[in-house]
């Protein structure tokens, strides 16, 4: 008995995806507001849809295209662990701003548990230090007490002759999980994205922080990894293995930074850290000296800032915004 090929189910599997404008049922009170047009992927005529049932929408047609692109070649089979319907779900199911989740504590556990970190803190060998270069240079700009915990012992510094101790590791990763943590709470929605979706895939913050906030490129990544990943010399030089590993770690890095690229730009910094509000390290003043109620210079407006600047070095740093 022979099977003859179901032409039915071949129909109902063929994807056709059209970016549409967003129908006003899915506005508030079925009301599209005057001069706000949100578009929206159509699938089969279905809304698309993260698995929590958020429609994914855009001001721009093009981000659109090019997810309705990876749908259609896609054909209703599994998702690939990193990609572009992947990252808009992660960006509307998960609250990427939930106070009791982003928290110095968890950064800290973050850090600790950091395969990167633990195999630049461990491994002197000369081969795989020079491999990561990249992320020394990266430390050494980043992170405050790295080059002299590299250097270890004591070293000069030039203005004075004094001595000063380098950090040991402890201290080191406290103040790298300060960075971070002080790095997230101004990264934007997108860049919070990123960051939660290469921490899922790669286990280490540090990379995660270094992707988002696109300080390495995804051919970087791909090489840095397979290092990271490899306890011995041999295993380093298994070349065909490497390079089935790294080019999985450029497609997925890819899609990260093609997303970031594609969705709304990137704002500056400060802007990022006004539109994220006030946070326990991050506080708005609305002047340094001048009582704007009163209309002149007030030593109780500079008494508030210091106190303010006081509470930040007594707990865990932070930011203030005049």
């Amino acid at each position: 008995m022979t099977s003859e090929p179901n032409h039915d189910h071949q129909a109902r599997n063929k994807v056709e995806t059209h970016v549409i404008e967003l129908p006003a049922e899915y506005y508030s009170g079925g009301i599209i507001p005057e001069g706000e047009v949100l578009y929206c992927v159509a699938v089969n005529g279905d809304i698309l849809k993260t698995p929590k049932g958020a429609p994914i929408t855009n001001t721009q047609r093009r981000p659109l295209r090019q997810l309705a692109n990876e749908i259609e070649n896609n054909d209703f089979r599994e998702p690939e662990p990193v990609s572009l319907y992947e990252l808009c779900s992660i960006q509307l199911d998960v609250d990427l701003f939930d106070k009791n989740q982003n928290t110095l504590n968890h950064f800290r556990d973050l850090v600790n548990h950091d395969p990167l970190m633990e195999f630049i803190l461990t491994n002197k060998d000369d081969r795989f230090m020079s491999l990561l270069a990249l992320v020394y240079h990266h430390l050494d700009h980043f992170l405050f007490g790295f080059r002299d915990f590299r250097r270890g012992g004591f070293r000069r510094q030039a203005e004075n002759q004094a001595e000063t101790k380098a950090p040991t590791k402890t201290e080191l990763l406290e103040n790298l999980a300060k960075k971070l943590y002080q790095n997230f709470e101004g990264f934007s929605v997108y860049e919070r994205t990123v960051f939660l979706a290469t921490l899922k895939e790669f286990k280490s913050c540090l990379l995660a922080n270094m992707l988002a906030s696109v300080s390495i490129s995804p051919r970087e990544l791909a090489w840095i990894l397979p290092t990271v990943n490899s306890s011995s010399e041999e295993e380093l030089d298994d070349d065909d293995e490497n390079n089935d590993f790294a080019e999985g770690v450029f497609k997925k890095a890819e899609c990260m930074r093609t997303y970031l690229e594609l969705f709304p730009p990137r704002l500056s910094r400060l802007e990022q850290m006004i539109q994220n509000g006030e946070s326990k390290i991050l506080e708005f003043k609305s002047t340094l000296r001048w009582n704007i109620r009163a209309g002149k210079e007030d030593a109780a407006m500079e008494h508030a800032v210091l106190k303010s600047v006081a509470a930040f070095l007594n707990t865990d740093g932070g930011t203030l915004l005049v």
